[in-house]
């Protein structure tokens, strides 16, 4: 019995060290992975440009970036240039990995690079979207959250909200 309730307690603490928050093995059914945590943002970046909503979009951004960057006109801006309401969406999420630097086992820091393709609004016009968020930097929490938003139209147009942080 004590050979059987051994096994059963290595094998529940496997389970559960595999798939910790300094994991990049984690499948996307846990509650904080890279890419579930990546269309969550993807989710509210539509929303936001779906409703002109500056005040919810601007808090995405990372602290370094809020602080740098006039983000309430830079989003004015990038709502004009995205003309219309989302009818539809081809391809919900791209993901890119992004960069992940580990030492000692431990995730120092963590980004994505989503992809919202094929976003076609109401006025006829077609838009994809490219953001960079930081999920983990260590010793620069100033920098977690998007540092930049892309929005690109079909004829290569681009206006960008934020900038990339080092």
């Amino acid at each position: 019995m004590k050979i059987k309730a051994m096994v059963i307690l290595l094998i529940t603490s496997v389970i559960i060290c595999s798939c910790t928050d300094n994991s990049i093995s984690c499948t996307d059914n846990s509650i904080n992975s890279p890419s579930r945590i990546a269309r969550q943002y993807a989710d509210d970046i539509l929303y936001c440009f779906d409703n002109n909503d500056i005040s919810k979009l601007k808090a995405l951004f990372c602290k370094s970036i809020a602080d740098s960057h006039d983000l309430d006109a830079e989003i004015q801006e990038a709502f004009k240039f995205f003309d219309g309401e989302i009818v539809s969406q081809g391809k919900s999420i791209g993901m890119s990995e992004g960069e992940v630097e580990i030492r000692n086992g431990k995730i120092l820091k963590q980004t994505v690079y989503p992809s919202l393709l094929n976003i076609t609004t109401d006025n006829g016009f077609e838009y994809s979207i490219y953001f960079c968020a930081y999920l983990v930097y260590e010793n620069h929490d100033e920098n977690i959250g998007i540092t930049y938003i892309n929005v690109v139209n079909s004829e290569n147009e681009k206006i960008s909200i934020g900038a990339d942080v080092i």
